[in-house]
């Protein structure tokens, strides 16, 4: 360094730049002092002359968007001409993924030679390694705390867990634990089932601000049927107030199922991002799903939903499978709504296709269409017919969910032949009506996922009910029902 401590710099240039991470932490407060962490380093600063020191704060919290305090709260503030003006957002990352691509070290492989892996090759042996691996993809930052915390003195699976804990408070938006808010139970489900909000929607902005998206620590926060239900409860007022569209209830509350069969299974693991094998998710959604030879060996892997504007190809399923996420498919996409990668063997992948239904019904052929929108249109060849999926060679599995259904039956759909459309050999039918046939879900957790089902805005709902003579709120039913007659 030139001339330390910079006394000749006539551009101004930025000479040090001091950046600290994590800055939520001085918004607390020194012991009983009211005074902030923030004040004492500023304080400590104004002791730097240097021309070219520069501060930089940074975090994944908005609400330390602006440290400086209103001047009528802040005693020590000067006057001061300069205009204090926050940095824009940074947006495009053209950083994501870059660990992707890099060579492992013996550390992570317990192979003697480096390996170059890439998010097309990844080297998935123990449970910590396909951790390491996940941790490589996303954000760089994630990986780069990782990767500090076990060359300390610490190991891999306790900078893992600490890595973990650190997603979860940001994903709570800088609480340590979940507490129970609005904001962090729709923060939580909204990663692991993929939500709609508008973009002029508040919540929307608080979500992109103040809570990161993590599918690992999503999963780790719902381990107690407590949280689950809490969660379940603030999204379904969310859902009666009309500030979420989840679109079709029956389609979110299959995507809930599936999550939930995978927090089922993962229970007693303690990364919840691990491959499954297909035979421990079948078994769980239809116990009687026990002649499905062809998947002996077969996994799955997802933790997460996304949604896709494309058709996929065969290649794509490789990477939904890397990346542990189940696929909801185009808006309109015809014959399934989800899809859900398998992984058969090396280098060789297939599906698990899902349709879902919602028809509050005692009949199953509520379903006009049924039985062939539970197998003839759940055929590669009909789901797929523009993408090279529609040859694909492979066995699959095929779902038909009727989650409306008043009762309880699973069955394989039966074919009515035809001339024209014959059920592909390849293919392994299942259909399941109603929520009690998913027998792995607690009692209070299918009556939360029934009133998702029934989930409307309604001016007669609990949640607007309140009082407020100060505001002049009122509400009455006797007062709704007189304004509009014919309506209530």
């Amino acid at each position: 360094m030139d001339k330390f401590p910079f006394s000749d710099n006539p551009k101004n240039e930025v000479k040090i730049l001091l950046c600290i991470d994590e800055a939520r932490c001085l918004i607390s407060s020194v012991q009983n002092d009211d005074c902030s962490k923030f004040r004492l380093f500023r304080r400590a600063m104004r002791h730097i002359n240097w021309n070219g020191f520069f501060v930089l704060f940074l975090d994944t919290l908005s609400k330390i968007s602006n440290f400086t305090p209103p001047s009528s709260a802040d005693p020590s503030a000067r006057r001061d001409e300069l205009k204090f003006e926050l940095f824009h957002p940074f947006i495009r990352l053209t950083t994501m993924d870059i660990f992707g691509k890099k060579t492992v070290d013996p550390m992570e492989t317990s192979e003697e030679d480096p390996i170059e892996t890439s998010e097309e090759d990844p080297i998935e042996t123990s449970e910590e390694d396909q951790m390491v691996q996940l941790a490589r993809l996303g954000r760089p930052l994630i990986y780069s705390y990782f990767d500090v915390k076990r060359k300390a003195p610490f190991r891999t699976q306790t900078a893992l867990i600490g890595l973990v804990s650190l997603l979860k408070i940001k994903l709570f938006g800088g609480e340590s634990s979940f507490q129970g808010s609005d904001m962090s139970s729709i923060a939580v489900l909204s990663v692991l089932v993929c939500l709609d909000f508008s973009p002029q929607s508040k919540i929307a902005s608080d979500l992109v601000a103040s809570h990161m998206a993590t599918s690992e620590a999503a999963l780790s926060a719902i381990t107690d049927n407590e949280t689950l239900i809490c969660v379940l409860q603030r999204f379904n007022e969310t859902l009666k107030k009309g500030f979420v569209d989840a679109g079709p209830r029956g389609k979110v509350v299959a995507r809930i199922i599936l999550i939930l069969a995978v927090r089922s299974i993962q229970k007693t693991k303690q990364w919840k991002s691990i491959a499954i094998t297909v035979k421990q998710l079948m078994e769980l959604l239809d116990p009687a799903a026990l002649n499905l030879k062809d998947f002996e060996d077969a996994t799955v892997a997802f933790t997460h939903f996304i949604p896709i504007t494309y058709v996929p190809e065969i290649c794509s399923l490789k990477k939904y499978y890397q990346r542990r996420c189940a696929v909801i498919l185009k808006r309109n996409n015809p014959g399934a709504d989800i899809m859900i990668p398998v992984k058969l063997a090396e280098d060789r992948y297939s599906y698990i296709l899902v349709q879902v239904k919602n028809y509050a019904s005692s009949d199953r052929n509520a379903d006009k269409t049924y039985p062939e929108s539970g197998s003839t249109k759940l055929t590669s060849r009909f789901v797929f017919r523009n993408s090279d999926l529609k040859d694909h060679t492979e066995q699959y599995i095929t779902l038909y969910w009727q989650l409306g259904f008043e009762g309880q039956l699973s069955e394989v759909p039966p074919i009515r032949e035809s001339k024209r459309q014959k059920l592909e050999q390849k293919q392994h039918t299942f259909a399941h009506f109603g929520l009690d046939t998913f027998e792995f879900l607690d009692s209070s957790i299918k009556k939360e996922l029934a009133d998702l089902l029934d989930a409307f805005i309604s001016p007669f709902d609990e949640t607007w009910k309140f009082e407020n003579e100060d505001t002049g709120d009122h509400w009455s039913e006797d007062h709704i029902v007189a304004q509009d007659p014919l309506v209530y």
